[in-house]
């Protein structure tokens, strides 16, 4: 899915739905990477100090 999604990461964002992609390990798994383009931090939990 990221893969198809990649080529169009301009459009996404300018739509205003995603924000810009986080950064994330190398190693991250697929979801993760997949949360990560879409402007979400993977390791987001609510309290963690994380919030931006």
């Amino acid at each position: 899915m990221l893969a198809g999604m990649e080529p169009m990461a301009e459009m996404l964002q300018s739509s205003g739905q995603y924000g810009e992609s986080v950064d994330v390990a190398e190693d991250a798994d697929a979801q993760d990477k997949l949360m990560a383009f879409v402007g979400r931090d993977p390791l987001f939990r609510p309290g963690s100090g994380r919030e931006r």
